[in-house]
């Protein structure tokens, strides 16, 4: 096995070495630099560089930027880390020019070096861009240059060949080393790819160099720093020990090193026979781990000679001297010339006379003891054995002595095998005899450990042991009423004793359980708590400041409040004596928000019962909010197309550790972040996308707190301002609303795309001959006139005004209206309608008048069937064309009717008739009875409820039915007052009940009926397989549906999934016996799968059920974002109208998807079509909305990782009536590095043609994918894209395919690849050009 697992890591070890060290890192780029001279050391300059920070994998390990500086005038280099992606470097000299490049380093992973960077340090300064060291084209250098050690001080290079090595004359490789400040070393030219260097200083650094040989020159080098280790010896092995075991064996024994230098790989054993020739040395090897070893099939009576030494990977240590050992009896026969003709004894008694072998059980063992069975006998061995396996060997030198062994398995059954050995290794006899191995005594106590005070508890102790121990209770004072059973022994050892205590005072002591044999005593005290029906206080009360407005409060939760089942109800009050009081809460946590800042509050904590019943007051605990911190503020110096200059303050008297920049396009979901340190304020954001609009915001970090901007939004234009060089164009649109004496003017600003800066409003408004002039700010967008007459007509002049001038005006006209009757025949409102929500509101919408002078309307309603003196009149405003008449009774029909006001004038009535619903029923259906009661059904019968009270006619009957551990009901409808329920389990109670249904609305279910199905006769054989069996993709899985085997009389435990992509069943899961479903995730999408589902109870398993099912891939179509007013006031309110009970389930594949789950709403408002599922991420404004048709299952897919979602439901109506919403779900998304890596499809953006090469362009990934994408395959061809391939560095953003044919259509495909698979492909076709 130990073999297994070093080949296992070994293959491990290569693939991770075959990926190169460059998986997780990207190169650092855009390394910029400013030269800031000295003034006061005239000869003396700074150099601050920054650069990007890189892209890699989140890890426990830091992430380090090593930064090398070469002088060009000296030729030194220097080497420098940090931390973070900027490094100042000081006290350069003058006039000279100095080459930067960076790397990052994360753990072992490093990335390739950036492009050189070259800052000469003049007046002014200059900096260019360009790597002096970059490869020749026409003499490449070598690729891929990697290290490995061979030993602390030696090291093999492995390289590969330049590029287009086979179209090169390519003569060789030459290899050179150097030690900091020493000489340098240089190889022959070699023609393989490697070279190995033994004895190298230790701990040194050392630089290497690898050059292609050329015919007529060398390439440029390639250049590796690797560091030596420290050379540490290998001790021998102390108290070393050699001894002779019988005749012809050395048994050799040492003590290993406690803490070595270095690590083992085992030890060296060597051995001969004294005066013999060096040749006949032998040898052997024990482990590492070992501390003994024993040398067999020597020579009785020689003398030899053995030494041992430890030795690591790389070297062996010192040998410890020799030691001389004689085995016991005389040489060979053969050897001396001579031949014993001796004859041994034969023994006359039996085994068992001789040995007289006995085996005593002891506490937790054996002891074994024997006679000595002769005077030759020098050596027993003793063996036990377990079903044919050895499981304890022992030698025992000298007289006999007690064996005792105690490291065997309690209750088991072995067998022991005691021999003797003579001085000339000879077996003189041997006997075996079985023996059983005691069970310690143990004591285990079940029952309630919380009561009332009178109520009865059963309590039992369960015994075990060997020899059988006896055992009772040991009752304590208090316990006058009692009963004590004792069960037979089973077939474990085990014993039951039943205790039954009635009346339990509350003053007792706890009983206890006691258990005794020869070997032990045991007793288990159980503690049982006593309590009344009011709860104890809340104690050890905590409280801590989290925020400036947030505390958190935590209590602990005793076993008492457990059984009462209490909740918590938390109260705080301030200095100044205002309360404020938590709803209740059933953890031990509350968070209370809204709080003031560096305020002492005053908190104490109850606990009630759900009866209502409250504990005293906790111990008060007083905390004191934290001061708030002030937020930055951010504004803009300028931007342009591509660029964005910011600054920002703080008003804190501490100043922050950091600062971070966050922006993104507004179309993205996620921001970018940047850091800063102070002093800086001021931070250039680059490289921004042309016409993009960008939210930007920043955070000052104050150790473990922080504080956020407010969120500014900057669009990114081709030049520097909104233009004020030319005059703005004119608003957008204008709106003019009269109010007798007042007019208010409300208009649009001009549009954005003309990019022109808006200071000022002006307003130019003619009445009766009178010109007035007002001016807004460019903030403003309306203007209330309140000296305006409605008699008279006049004229409005809207103009946008800035520095270079103002816009073309916008002309809006007044004109009174005519007092005639004509006009009153349009002051009307128009499609009145009405539709019946309940037993008690109708909802009304109309369309209302075009007259502008509309004032208000009025409303008026009565019963249909009485007279006017019901007559109900309400006044709504002019903006009013919709309304919900409450109140009502039904069923019944309502006279409606809507009057439209036009300031004094009364307009023409709309009126129509409605109905108000059926109520519900008042009274519960009567006299609900049980029939009948097989295996699996049940029978009932009622009475409709009583005449009097109906509000309506019953249209049917509604049946729940549940059993006593679940918690919502299982529904039946009945037409008539009778029903079976079918589908019920054997020997289970179910709880019934039932209630009447009008047209629209339920009444109140009967009380509890209970009816208990009979037990099935139990076949004790293995079930049948599942039936039903069926198969459903889901996005990086799939998910099985079966139902249970037909024969109910045959007990089904449990159900065994398997699945394999070609072999079935290598992996299994075992479910319990309630489960009907299973989803098999993290799968490889679009791949097929080998399932099954078997059947298992004690006696077996069914055969399995099997299918070839295929994965799905996480491809899924999102409606458009809408705008939605989601009203969070009633967040916390379940409305009877709403869907109830959201969940919210992650699915742990590929990409995070959600399956959301809801029940129905407990009362419908109209015909159902479907459910809208609104879903939003954490800080976003807009929500997402999907529909689900008629089912309570959604699957949210394609989220975004590491994130906050939140999820509502409402229900969608046939004829638009708004919903209530339920209440807000909330769940997180699993980060990326949860994930197995499924890669998206690239996107190839462009394809540049020539006579014989076509340039491929593609998109970047994703920034969450940069670190798991190992390459690119690119495929071409003329017929299909897969006719020839080439692979390419996941860095690359382009390639050329050379040597194509001219005026010639190719196909070319592209696709991402890495160690779990390759993605989709993206094909395009291209021509190249003519000739």
């Amino acid at each position: 096995m130990r073999g297994t697992l070093i080949v296992f890591s070994l293959l491990l070890g290569f693939s991770e070495s075959s990926l190169g060290p460059y998986r997780y890192l990207s190169t650092p780029k855009d390394i910029h630099a400013d030269v800031i001279c000295n003034k006061q050391l005239p000869d003396q300059c700074d150099v601050n560089l920054t650069w990007p920070e890189v892209h890699y994998k989140k890890s426990w390990k830091p992430l380090l930027y090593i930064i090398k500086r070469d002088s060009s005038s000296d030729s030194t280099s220097t080497t420098d880390e940090t931390g973070v992606n900027t490094l100042l470097v000081k006290g350069l000299g003058k006039d000279k020019t100095f080459n930067f490049i960076v790397k990052a380093k994360q753990g072992w992973l490093l990335s390739d070096w950036s492009e050189t960077l070259h800052v000469t340090t003049s007046t002014p300064p200059v900096v260019k861009r360009g790597d002096s060291g970059d490869d020749d084209a026409k003499y490449p250098k070598p690729r891929g240059l990697k290290v490995k050690f061979i030993s602390p001080i030696g090291f093999k290079l492995k390289w590969r060949d330049p590029k287009d090595a086979k179209t090169l004359d390519v003569k060789g490789y030459r290899v050179t080393w150097k030690q900091k400040k020493g000489q340098t070393f240089k190889s022959k030219v070699i023609t393989r790819r490697s070279y190995s260097l033994k004895g190298l200083k230790a701990e040194s650094t050392y630089l290497f160099r690898v050059q292609t040989v050329y015919a007529s020159k060398v390439s440029k080098s390639l250049s590796l720093f690797c560091k030596t280790q420290k050379e540490h010896g290998v001790l021998s092995p102390s108290n070393f020990k050699a001894k002779a075991i019988g005749t012809t064996k050395i048994r050799l024994t040492w003590t290993p090193q406690k803490k070595p230098t270095v690590k083992l790989t085992g030890y060296k054993i060597q051995y001969k026979r004294r005066g013999v020739q060096r040749g006949d040395m032998c040898s052997a090897k024990a482990s590492p781990w070992k501390s003994n070893y024993v040398i067999s099939d020597l020579l009785k009576g020689e003398f030899y000679k053995v030494r041992i030494a430890a030795f690591s990977r790389y070297t062996t240590g010192a040998y410890t001297p020799w030691i001389v050992v004689k085995l016991p009896g005389k040489r060979n026969n053969e050897r001396d010339g001579h031949v014993d003709t001796s004859v041994t004894e034969t023994v006359t008694r039996s085994p068992e006379e001789l040995f007289n072998l006995k085996i005593e059980q002891i506490s937790g063992g054996v002891n074994i003891t024997w006679n000595d069975i002769s005077s030759e006998v020098v050596t027993y061995l003793v063996e036990i054995t377990q079903d044919s396996h050895i499981l304890y060997i022992k030698e025992i030198y000298g007289d006999p002595i007690a064996l005792e062994v105690y490291s065997l398995d309690p209750g088991q059954e072995f067998n022991v095998t005691i021999q003797g050995v003579t001085s000339k290794s000879k077996k003189e006899a041997s006997v075996t005899t079985p023996f059983k191995t005691p069970v310690p005594v143990t004591v285990v106590t079940e029952g309630a450990h919380v009561t009332l005070v009178g109520e009865n508890v059963t309590l039992r102790c369960i015994v075990q042991g060997t020899p059988q121990p006896h055992y009772e209770w040991v009752l304590g004072q208090g316990f006058t009423h009692y009963d004590v059973t004792r069960f037979e022994e089973d077939s474990f050892d085990k014993y039951l004793l039943l205790l039954e205590l009635y009346n339990i005072p509350e003053d007792f002591q706890n009983p206890t359980c006691h258990a005794q044999n020869a070997f032990e005593n045991v007793t288990q005290e159980h503690s049982i708590v006593v309590t009344g029906p009011i709860p104890s206080p809340v104690v050890n009360v905590t409280v801590r400041a989290m925020t400036s407005r947030k505390i958190e409060v935590e209590w602990e939760t005793t076993i008492e409040h457990e059984y009462l089942n209490v909740t918590y109800i938390v109260t705080l009050s301030d200095v100044n004596g205002r309360y404020r009081r938590e709803e209740e809460v059933a953890l031990n946590r509350c968070v209370i928000r809204n709080l003031t800042e560096s305020t002492k509050y005053r908190i104490y904590v109850v606990a009630v019962t759900p009866e209502g019943l409250r504990s005293s007051e906790s111990d008060v605990i007083s905390v004191v909010t934290e001061k708030s911190l002030p937020k930055p503020t951010l504004h803009t110096l300028f931007w342009n197309d591509t660029v964005i200059a910011l600054n920002w303050f703080t008003n804190s008297s501490t100043a922050p550790d950091l600062f971070k920049v966050f922006y993104k396009r507004k179309t993205d979901t996620d921001f970018r972040v940047r850091k800063a340190f102070p002093p800086t304020s001021t931070m250039l954001l680059q490289d921004l996308r042309k016409r993009s609009t960008y939210d930007i915001k920043v955070m000052a970090v104050y150790g473990r707190y922080d504080v956020a901007s407010d969120v500014i939004t900057v669009e990114t234009i081709p030049e520097n301002f909104f233009l004020e060089n030319r005059r703005p164009t004119p608003p957008a649109d204008a709106f003019l609303m009269v109010n007798k004496t007042s007019m208010t003017v409300r208009w649009l600003p001009p549009h954005p795309e003309y990019m022109t800066h808006i200071r000022q409003y002006r307003l130019d408004i003619y009445q009766g001959g009178v010109l007035q002039r007002h001016l807004t700010d460019n903030r403003g967008r309306n203007y209330t006139l309140t000296d305006f007459d409605d008699t008279q007509e006049a004229t409005v002049y809207l103009t946008a005004v800035n520095n270079a001038g103002a816009s073309d005006p916008i002309l809006r006209i007044y004109k009174p209206l005519a007092d005639d009757d004509d006009s009153r025949q349009t002051g009307a409102v128009g499609n009145l309608r009405g539709k019946p929500l309940s037993s008690n509101s109708i909802l009304l919408e109309w369309d209302p008048p075009t007259n502008k002078r509309l004032a208000r309307f009025l409303l008026r309603y009565r019963p249909l069937e009485y007279n006017d003196s019901n007559i109900v009149d309400k006044w709504l405003g002019p903006s009013y064309n919709n309304y919900v008449l409450t109140g009502l009774s039904g069923p019944e029909s309502y006279f409606i009717s809507v009057i439209p006001y036009f300031n004094e004038k009364v307009g023409n009535d709309s009126s129509i008739v409605v109905r108000t619903l059926a109520g519900a029923p008042v009274a519960t259906p009567q006299n609900l009875t049980v029939d009948r009661v097989n295996y699996t059904e049940i029978a009932l019968h009622w009475s409709p409820p009583p005449e009097p009270p109906r509000t309506g006619a019953i249209t049917e009957y509604i049946v729940g039915y549940r059993t006593a551990d679940t918690a919502r009901d299982s529904v039946q409808y009945s037409n008539d007052t009778k029903v079976i329920l079918g589908d019920l389990l054997p020997d289970t109670t179910y709880y019934v009940r039932v209630a009447a249904l009008t047209f629209n609305e339920t009444g109140p279910y009967t009380t509890w009926l209970t009816a208990t199905t009979p037990p099935l006769p139990v076949v004790k054989e293995p079930p049948a397989p599942p039936i039903h069996f069926t198969t459903k993709q889901v996005p990086y899985g799939i998910t099985l549906h079966w139902q249970r085997p037909e024969r109910l009389e045959v007990p089904v435990n449990g159900y065994i999934v398997g699945y394999g992509r070609f072999i079935p069943e290598v992996y299994r899961e075992i479910l319990g016996a309630n489960k009907n479903q299973y989803t098999i995730h993290k799968l490889r999408q679009n791949h097929e799968y080998i399932v099954s589902v078997r059947a298992f109870n004690n006696f077996g398993e069914s055969e399995p059920v099997i299918a070839v099912a295929t994965a799905g891939d996480g491809k899924m179509s999102i409606v458009q974002l809408i705008d939605n007013d989601v009203d969070k006031s009633d967040d916390d309110i379940q409305f009877d109208d709403a869907p109830q009970n959201v969940s919210l389930e992650l699915n742990h594949g590929e990409i995070p998807t959600v399956n959301v789950r809801w029940f129905p709403p407990a009362q419908l408002q109209g015909q159902l079509l479907g459910y809208n599922v609104y879903y939003k991420k954490q800080g976003e404004k807009r929500w997402t909305v999907m529909f689900a048709d008629r089912t309570t299952f959604l699957v949210l897919r394609n989220l975004s990782f590491d994130s906050t979602y939140y999820v509502r439901v409402n229900v969608h109506y046939s004829d638009g009536v708004k919903a209530k919403l339920s209440r807000t779900a909330v769940i997180k998304t699993f980060s990326l590095e949860d994930t197995i890596h499924a890669l998206p499809t690239p996107s190839i953006t462009s394809v540049f043609s020539g006579t014989n090469f076509l340039d491929v362009n593609w998109k970047p990934p994703l920034k969450d994918y940069l670190h798991v994408i190992v390459g690119f395959i690119l495929g071409f061809g003329t017929r299909k894209p897969n006719e020839n391939q080439a692979f390419i560095s996941a860095s690359q953003r382009s390639f050329r395919i050379e040597n194509l044919k001219s005026n010639t259509t190719y196909l070319i495909s592209l696709a991402m690849f890495n160690e779990h698979g390759k993605s989709a492909k993206s094909i395009v076709n291209a021509t190249t050009s003519a000739v």
